[in-house]
């Protein structure tokens, strides 16, 4: 297993998003998604990837409009 397959740093999170580099470290710092930053402030984060694709999977889940409003029955007149 490649260390590329478990990580991914946040220029790929912006290209699977379309977030902005300070929104991906800002959803990092909330604990939206797994993250580290081994090698100090010098190296960079390592984002989990798998985590971060469940969350990218459950925020686009949540925000789309899969959800229909039942229609009302009409009454007789």
């Amino acid at each position: 297993m490649n260390l590329s397959d478990v990580y991914i740093d946040i220029d790929e999170a912006k290209r699977l998003s379309g977030f902005s580099s300070r929104s991906i470290r800002d959803y990092i710092k909330r604990g939206e998604f797994a993250a580290t930053m081994p090698r100090g402030r010098c190296g960079g984060w390592h984002i989990v990837r798998q985590s971060f694709l469940d969350w990218w999977g459950y925020r686009n889940a949540s925000t789309a409009n899969r959800t229909t409003v039942p229609t009302r029955k009409r009454r007789a007149a």
